[in-house]
C-alpha cells in the first residue's frame, strides 16, 4: 500500500514537472531584441551622469488589403520577388510601407501577419506570425506566395523583422516609391 502511494506521488511530481517545463515563453523574442539594443546603446543623462532607461514605444500600423491602393512600383516589386522569403520597405506617406514575404509554398493554407511593431531606440522591431496548415488539413494543391503589407509612421528604416519563433527575415533590396 505504501509503495502505491509513493509511486503515485512520484508519477504526479513527474507529470507536474513535465507540464511546467513545456510552457512557452511568449516574451522571449521581445526580450532578445531589447537585450540586443540595450547592449549596443547606452545613453547618459547629462544632468546627473546616470544611465537613462531604454525607450520602447509600441507603434500603430495599418494592414493594406486592397492591391488597388498600392503604387505601381510596389506591385511590380511583389510580382518580381514574391517567391523569396524576406522583407523590404518603401517610403510611403510620411512613413514606411513594409512588405514581409513567406516565400513560395506548395499548397494553400499558409499565412503571415504582423503582430506588433516597436520603436526601440532607433530600431524598428517587427514581429510576424506565420501560419501553416495542420497535418491532415484539406488544402488546395497550388503554389502560393503568402505575404503581408503594413504601413506605419514615426519609425526609422532600421528594421528587424522576426517571426514568433525568433527566426529573422532577410532584407530584399528595393527601390523607392513614387
Amino acid at each position: 500500500m505504501l509503495k502505491k502511494i509513493i509511486a503515485t506521488i512520484l508519477i504526479f511530481m513527474l507529470m507536474l514537472t513535465l507540464l511546467v517545463g513545456c510552457g512557452k515563453e511568449t516574451s522571449s523574442i521581445n526580450d532578445e531584441l531589447n537585450d540586443q539594443t540595450s547592449e549596443e546603446e547606452t545613453t547618459i543623462d547629462e544632468t546627473n551622469n546616470s544611465p537613462k532607461g531604454i525607450t520602447v514605444n509600441k507603434i500603430d500600423f495599418n494592414k493594406i488589403t486592397d492591391a488597388s491602393e498600392l503604387p505601381e512600383s510596389v506591385i511590380n516589386f511583389i510580382l518580381n520577388n514574391k517567391e523569396k522569403r524576406g522583407y523590404t520597405y518603401f517610403e510611403y506617406e510620411d512613413g514606411y510601407m513594409l512588405l514581409v514575404f513567406m516565400g513560395e509554398k506548395n499548397t494553400g493554407g499558409y499565412g503571415i501577419e504582423v503582430v506588433s511593431v516597436e520603436d526601440n531606440e532607433g530600431k524598428t522591431n517587427v514581429i510576424v506570425k506565420e501560419t501553416a496548415p495542420n497535418k491532415g488539413d484539406m488544402v488546395i494543391t497550388v503554389i502560393t506566395y503568402p505575404y503581408t503589407i503594413v504601413t506605419m509612421k514615426g519609425v526609422t528604416n532600421n528594421f528587424n523583422v522576426v517571426n514568433e519563433d525568433g527566426e529573422y527575415f532577410e532584407y530584399i533590396e528595393s527601390g523607392e516609391t513614387e
